[in-house]
Parts: structure tokens; C-alpha cells; sequence
């Protein structure tokens, strides 16, 4: 009888040693959640001011544009809040040549640093690449964080419609005086390689464009896509929606992608042409 009880003592040991360990290595390859996808970029949003437009920038680190080989922090914004003049249809047709730039430092103190145009994108791209103009503090000493393109940023093929999104920036200028982002999720809503454009079903507020967009790569891994700016409908698409809704302009339901991938390969270009 000892005997008996002895070996289903063991057994039973045995049995919740497995169990545990088949937790442990369930917790172990769990897939990350949208706490780490928040976590890991929230604080490389920045808030961006010029004399008529506010929002979001992201803050990158970029090795190859820096002779040290440690990689300089700049910050990638919309390009259309760096407008200072537009057409009758709304088009910029000049820029101003720096921006506002707010920070926050670790111990809640808010810096207001100079930024300068390094590049502006194309006419396709509504990105602006910004450069510090002074330096208040050693970066190390604010509330941020500064992701490297050369680890941190996943391709296209690394995605696929209905997978989760987030998206971090300062939507109606919420959370901009203490400059502390909103976080909103959602899903990729429409990817077409071919064109490289990306869609979410997250709606883009003023005070949002230029926020990064952040996802889970194929190796589970938490990485950012791009940037995010409002989508502009094409004429067509215009007159159509009016027509819909009564001749009124039906508000905005999709926030566009702007790739990093596209950004770096038409900012690293500008570089080696400039040098």
C-alpha cells in the first residue's frame, strides 16, 4: 500500500512539473500584446509646432548620417504641417525652414528645441526629415526614446492586412502642453505592395500626423512601419462622397502609412548626392 502511495505521489509530481513547465514555455513563445507594442515606441513621439500647424513627430536614430558612427537623433514629421503657404486647393506651395520641437525630460521639465529642414519629401512622400538646431541637454536625460532604421524597422513583407496596429501622437492636440502621447490601436486595414501604400482603420485628428505606427513582424517581434498622415481623397473619390452625403464631406476614416522603409531610401539617396 505504501508502495501504491508513493508512486502516485511521484506521478502527481510529476504531472504538475509538466504543467508548469508547459505554461512556462506557453508564456515564454506568447505572441507580444498591445502593452508592448505601446510601450516599446510611445516615447518617440514628440510634439511639433510651427506658427500654423501643429502635431506629432517621431524621433530616429540615423547611423549614416552621422561621422561618428553612433547615429545622430532627428526627428520625422508630416510635411504638410511645415507648410506656410498653400493654393487655393489647399496645396503647400512653401514651407518654413524650422520648427518647434517639444520634449519632455525625465523629470517632467518641458524643452522647446529648434529644428531645421534636413529634407523634404517628395511629392508623393508627406514626410519632412528635421535636424536639431541647439541642443539643451544630453538626449539621455529626457523621457524618450530614439529607435535605430538599422534595427528597428520592419519592410512591408513583414505585415499582412487585419494584423494590429498602434498609432502615437497628440489627436486634437490632447496630452501636447505635457507631452505625453495618446495611444490608439487598431488594425492594418489595406496593404498594396505593389504601390507600397498602407492603410488603418485608425482615424487621424488634427495633432496626429507624423506619429509613429508601430506593429508585430513576422518573428513576433515589436518594430515600427512608418508614419502616419490623413488620408486626401482623389477627386473622384471626393465627388462621390458628396454625393453621398448630401454635398457635406464625409470625415475621415483612414489614416495613411507613410513606409520608413520609403522614407530612408529617398533620405539616405539625398545624402550621398549631397556629398
Amino acid at each position: 500500500m505504501r508502495s501504491l502511495q508513493n508512486t502516485l505521489l511521484l506521478f502527481t509530481l510529476a504531472s504538475l512539473f509538466l504543467v508548469g513547465l508547459a505554461s512556462a514555455q506557453s508564456n515564454f513563445d506568447a505572441k507580444p500584446s498591445l502593452i508592448d507594442l505601446a510601450d516599446k515606441y510611445a516615447r518617440c513621439a514628440v510634439f511639433v509646432k510651427t506658427p500654423k500647424h501643429s502635431g506629432t513627430g517621431t524621433l530616429f536614430t540615423i547611423p549614416f548620417n552621422d561621422s561618428s558612427g553612433k547615429g545622430s537623433v532627428l526627428v520625422i514629421t508630416a510635411k504638410h504641417l511645415l507648410a506656410n503657404k498653400e493654393d487655393a486647393e489647399g496645396n503647400a506651395v512653401d514651407y518654413y525652414d524650422s520648427a518647434l520641437v517639444m520634449m519632455r525630460t525625465k523629470n517632467g521639465v518641458i524643452d522647446t528645441r529648434h529644428y531645421v529642414i534636413d529634407k523634404l519629401g517628395s511629392k508623393d512622400l508627406d514626410y519632412a526629415v528635421l535636424a536639431p538646431l541647439d541642443v539643451l541637454r544630453p538626449f539621455s536625460e529626457y523621457d524618450a526614446a530614439a529607435p535605430s532604421v538599422n534595427h528597428d524597422v520592419m519592410s512591408l513583407s513583414d505585415v499582412k492586412p487585419g494584423e494590429t496596429a498602434i498609432v502615437t501622437g497628440f489627436p486634437f492636440l490632447i496630452g501636447s502642453e505635457p507631452v505625453i502621447p495618446v495611444i490608439q490601436s487598431g488594425i492594418l486595414a489595406y496593404i498594396d505592395s505593389v504601390h507600397s501604400e498602407v492603410f488603418l482603420d485608425i482615424p487621424v485628428s488634427e495633432g496626429s500626423c507624423g506619429g509613429p505606427v508601430s506593429c508585430i513582424d513576422k518573428n513576433d517581434e515589436v518594430k515600427l512601419l512608418g508614419v502616419v498622415t490623413e488620408y486626401h481623397p482623389t477627386n473622384r473619390e471626393a465627388a462621390a462622397s458628396k454625393e453621398k452625403h448630401e454635398g457635406k464631406d464625409a470625415p475621415a476614416s483612414l489614416g495613411k502609412v507613410i513606409l520608413l522603409k520609403s522614407i530612408l531610401t529617398e533620405y539616405k539617396s539625398s545624402q550621398t548626392t549631397a556629398h
